[in-house]
């Protein structure tokens, strides 16, 4: 009798550690990647048309992924004129500020908040559109991701229809190139 409990004492054991052990391996699996290094636009994949590849020379983000901080620094060439900015993320949610030098926000500050999904993080962009005439997209957010291999980094910019434009007149302007509803941009990580 004391051995078949033994027995049992040790089937109940081990069957408790086997659960321990797959939830350790799936925490291993929900590990964030790490998005530091120096990137380099992939023309080809990034810009569908001959002529955005033209207008675009060179373009390099180099990211310093520390925790919850990400330091984004971007440097590119478009149509000849050099330009470059840095941002600050917090992909704890934190609201974050940092200064607009594309143009794309209509604001001077941008205010953003970050947050993981999964393995990629998501930034928001925050406006205040009371009483503000908005252009009729403005970007309303950007997804950052890597590669399994963690070589390829994807930047996709989302962008929010602000206009009250008619199905008809959207589907025209699209058509006709002058929205994107989403940009994708590959950057390949420089050893």
């Amino acid at each position: 009798m004391n051995k078949f409990f033994t027995i049992l004492f040790s089937i109940t054991l081990f069957s408790l550690c086997i659960p321990a052990q797959e939830k350790s391996k799936d925490n291993k699996s929900e590990e964030k990647p790490n998005f530091s290094g120096t990137w380099l636009i992939d023309k080809e994949k990034s810009y569908p048309t001959s002529a955005e590849r033209k207008s675009v020379g060179d373009y390099t983000v180099v990211i310093a992924h520390t925790g919850d901080e990400l330091k984004i620094s971007r440097k590119y060439t478009v149509k000849n004129i050099k330009g470059g900015y840095t941002e600050t993320l917090y992909t704890d949610r934190r609201e974050e500020k940092n200064v607009d030098n594309t143009g794309m926000t209509m604001e001077a500050e941008i205010k953003s908040e970050t947050f993981w999904k999964k393995q990629t993080v998501v930034r928001r962009f925050l406006y205040d559109k009371t009483g503000r005439q908005m252009p009729a997209y403005i970007i309303s957010g950007e997804i950052y991701s890597l590669s399994k291999d963690g070589k390829v980094l994807t930047i996709t910019a989302e962008y929010e229809l602000t206009s009250p434009f008619t199905e008809a007149g959207r589907a025209a302007t699209e058509r006709n190139g002058y929205i994107v509803p989403k940009r994708r941009l590959i950057f390949n990580k420089q050893e």
